[in-house]
């Protein structure tokens, strides 16, 4: 199990937004009809959460009624905040969250466009892949290798130990 929270700007706006965030790419098929809003005020009786961040899930009563909120869904849009992403392992989890961003970004452009926008209907599964393609991608962009048993170089040749 493999869980991500973010600040995506594209998927914060879905969640600020009256637009329902919708499947329009075959990869992000796990939306469905939409992913839930989660509003802390609704669990503070209308206050921040009790710590400096307004809208950190900084207690177990608030991780229960994000987990709540969610249901069966693989996600869930933080109002105002940006997203929790949950999948069965980091890979998925990265191929997941890049999937839903770039998703997010299309919606976006294809509503400034104008007229209609083409989504699935919602009621589609994803295919599970075999690879995944956005992990590898993400490594080489951080890590700077293709290989996942590497083991990352600093600029100047040494190597990067885990102490």
């Amino acid at each position: 199990m493999a869980v991500v929270h973010a600040h995506t700007p594209e998927l914060r706006t879905f969640g600020q937004s009256s637009v329902k965030l919708c499947p329009v790419l075959n990869s992000a098929l796990f939306i469905g009809d939409g992913l839930p809003i989660y509003d802390i005020t609704k669990f503070t009786g209308g206050a921040p959460s009790p710590v400096s961040c307004v809208a950190c899930i900084s207690t177990p009563q608030l991780g229960k009624a994000l987990a709540m909120v969610m249901g069966a869904k693989d996600g869930s849009l933080l109002l105002d905040h940006g997203i929790a992403l949950g999948a069965p392992s980091v890979r998925a989890l990265v191929s997941r969250a890049y999937a839903l961003k770039v998703n997010a970004a299309i919606q976006q452009i294809a509503i400034s466009l104008g007229g209609t926008v083409s989504s699935f209907d919602g009621t589609g599964k994803a295919s599970t892949p075999a690879a995944y393609p956005e992990w590898d991608y993400w490594k080489h962009a951080v890590l700077g290798s293709w290989d996942i048993n590497s083991i990352p170089k600093t600029a100047n040749g040494l190597s990067i130990t885990p102490r």
